[in-house]
């Protein structure tokens, strides 16, 4: 946040604030762009500024709760800062930007999801899972047609989970902890 900072500090205090271009931000789930205002509605005019959010690595409010910067990562370890100086404050500006940050993440998770899905069967068959030791065996691996749900199969597993379950059972919860 000290990066970001001194970045928003050093572009809102050089130059002219008069000679700033009052701009209306947008913010979609993919794109921000920062178009200028202007009197007529009809005259369209390239954008003043746009980034993807999938680019954007991160994004805050400045000391001041007018200022609004992000940093994206462009590729080949360049990076762009951007700061917004907002009316009347930068709250809402940052909500939006967060939100559609958490939507390419979730789409992130999405895709991860059905190409994992698409690997299917042959990469399921390729994984071997090995079980060494858990909290109601011993300290040596369970035989081959345990795991496979041979004789008995079905018992020491099923007590393993349990086993498992009851370890966070008894952990006091930090949640409710003042």
């Amino acid at each position: 946040m000290d990066v970001l900072n001194e970045a928003i500090g050093v572009l809102t205090t050089r130059g002219d604030r008069d000679a700033w271009v009052p701009a209306m931000l947008s913010v979609s789930d993919s794109l921000m762009t920062a178009h200028p205002i202007q009197a007529e509605a009809d005259a369209e005019e390239e954008p003043l500024w746009q980034c993807p959010v999938r680019l954007v690595t991160f994004i805050g409010v400045g000391r001041d709760p007018h200022t609004f910067g992000l940093i994206a990562d462009l590729g080949c370890q360049s990076f762009q800062c951007a700061a917004f100086w907002c009316q009347p404050h930068a709250g809402a500006l940052s909500e939006a930007v967060q939100a559609a940050c958490m939507v390419q993440y979730q789409k992130c998770l999405v895709a991860s999801a059905a190409r994992g899905k698409a690997w299917g069967a042959q990469a399921r068959a390729r994984l071997r899972l090995k079980r060494t030791s858990s909290v109601d065996s011993p300290g040596v691996p369970l035989p081959l047609p345990v795991l496979k749900g041979g004789v008995g199969g079905a018992a020491p597993r099923k007590r393993g989970i349990f086993s498992f379950l009851d370890a966070f059972r008894l952990k006091p919860s930090l949640l409710h902890m003042p």
